[in-house]
């Protein structure tokens, strides 16, 4: 995750609960489990039927809207999903879906055969279950072995329109929506987790790492600033008392930010000044299309015959 300030500070927002369950949709649908989500076929588009029961967070789903096949990672500790979109010979991969990113553009193509659209994320729409809606146009033959180079000239079939909840997964109503990760030094890093709580309220929850083991850990608020009162030490590494954090709340005017004053950090005899801006974050994405739990029939997006 981006994030400003230095170098080695880890935020660790909690998107990840979110996208989580995501990627538990990915993994019943890639296991073809019983009850897993039927395969969206364009060609009988006007019997769609619904994706299915949401799956656990941390799952990987296989769909085949055809001629493509997509296939959703969805992580189990962050609100994010990772896409990749197979089509004939042609692959478009590393498409993340996430908070900062809730919108994402694909295109693919192969020999007669074309797919394009965008992915949406929808955190939370009904009470503990979030989704990746999905809203394109495919063109040519239904069948992937004739998304070829070779059939270049054999493209054949209407242009068809598609819509709908590619993928459904549990998410709680504190949803993890974000989690940054930065080093402060070689060492010593700083986790943000930024929780999306009902009613749009966020929680912080700040925790300093010496390589992989917390040090301390604590909720930071907009009521006021966080002090740490005593010296936090582990071997050689103190993080000295007296450092202030404080976070202002995102608008839709100004991003989200953690600050960290007077965070000072000494390894042996080298004295290290973290302070600054930890985190930043955009206020919450507006929520995708709430769609009907199907991809249906629907009419071509603007600007498609």
């Amino acid at each position: 995750m981006s994030g400003p300030g230095h170098g080695g500070i880890v935020f660790h927002l909690v998107l990840g609960v979110m996208l989580s369950a995501a990627a538990a949709v990915g993994a019943a649908g890639a296991a073809g489990a019983a009850g897993a989500a039927p395969d969206i076929a364009i060609a009988r588009c006007a019997t769609c039927v619904p994706p299915g029961p949401p799956v656990d967070a941390g799952a990987r789903v296989r769909r085949d809207i055809l001629p493509a096949v997509f296939e959703i990672v969805l992580d189990p500790a962050v609100a994010r999903a990772t896409v990749t979109v197979f089509l004939g010979e042609a692959t478009m991969n590393g498409i993340m879906i996430d908070y900062r990113n809730p919108v994402a553009p694909f295109s693919v193509g192969a020999g007669g055969c074309s797919m394009t659209g965008t992915m949406m994320l929808r955190l939370n729409d009904t009470p503990n279950v979030s989704a990746l809606y999905i809203d394109g146009v495919v063109s040519g033959s239904p069948d992937p072995a004739k998304c070829t180079a070779t059939a270049r000239r054999a493209a054949s079939g209407p242009t068809r329109a598609f819509r709908g909840d590619l993928v459904q997964w549990r998410t709680p109503v504190a949803i993890a929506v974000l989690r940054d990760r930065h080093l402060l030094t070689a060492s010593v890093a700083v986790e943000v987790d930024v929780i999306q709580q009902t009613g749009g309220d966020q929680a912080i929850i700040l925790s300093l790492f010496n390589g992989a083991r917390r040090i301390w850990s604590t909720p930071v608020t907009s009521a006021g600033a966080v002090t740490l009162t005593q010296d936090v030490a582990m071997g050689e590494i103190v993080v000295r008392k007296g450092a202030r954090f404080t976070i202002t709340l995102p608008s839709a005017l100004s991003q989200g930010q953690l600050i960290a004053q007077d965070l000072t950090i000494v390894t042996g005899t080298t004295i290290v000044d973290a302070s600054g801006v930890l985190s930043n974050w955009p206020v919450a994405p507006a929520p995708a299309p709430p769609g009907n739990r199907s991809v249906p029939p629907a009419t071509a997006p603007s600007g498609v015959q």
